[in-house]
């Protein structure tokens, strides 16, 4: 199941939107478990908070949707965007275990680099490849911060990076395993 854009944390005009975005997580959580999906990716956007207060509630009621659903087979490939601050996939990453409290913290990927990520289905018979692209900053893509001689000289240089990455990627999925389909989410 492909998804992008949650912005859990979000505001508009002031207002909290928390209740909303979580409905309609709720409703994504009727459809994995009527539809036994396999795996869910977030293609970006995942979070759109920054205040340090704010955020372990938003990761705490995550969890509470999603971790049962991961602990019954559920994988889940989040790519970070440009609304997900630097620091906040680093620090889920080392959490995943709180998402999935039963053993399914091998299931659960925040990726904010270039990655590919191989999940199974459920009942382990399908695999799939997901080529993470994440939105590009020059720390994403291990590029040198600052000097650019213009915005433009910038873009080309992180779009080069994109196009780099994505070849690399695709080299690795055929390298790893031909078979196994690969797919590309990126924000």
């Amino acid at each position: 199941l492909h998804t992008a854009d949650w912005h859990l944390g979000a505001r508009t005009g002031g207002i909290d939107r928390t209740e909303d975005l979580f409905a309609r997580i709720d409703e994504l959580a009727t459809i994995v478990d009527e539809d036994q999906v396999d795996c869910l990716v977030i293609a970006g956007d995942v979070f759109d908070e920054a205040r340090s207060d704010r955020l372990p509630a938003l990761f705490g009621r995550l969890g509470t949707v999603l971790g049962p659903r991961i602990a019954d087979g559920l994988s889940l490939v989040a790519v970070a965007g440009n609304h997900d601050r630097e620091h906040v996939f680093p620090l889920l990453r080392t959490a995943t275990a709180l998402m999935a409290p039963h053993g399914g913290a091998g299931r659960v990927t925040f990726t904010e680099r270039p990655a590919l990520v191989q999940v199974t289905s459920r009942d382990g018979t399908e695999a799939l490849q997901v080529a993470c692209i994440p939105y590009p900053t020059h720390a994403r893509y291990d590029l040198k911060a600052g000097g650019w001689p213009s915005l433009d000289a910038k873009n080309a240089e992180l779009s080069a990076a994109v196009r780099r990455a994505i070849a690399e990627l695709g080299d690795a999925a055929d390298t790893r395993d031909g078979d196994v389909p690969a797919i590309l989410a990126g924000h």
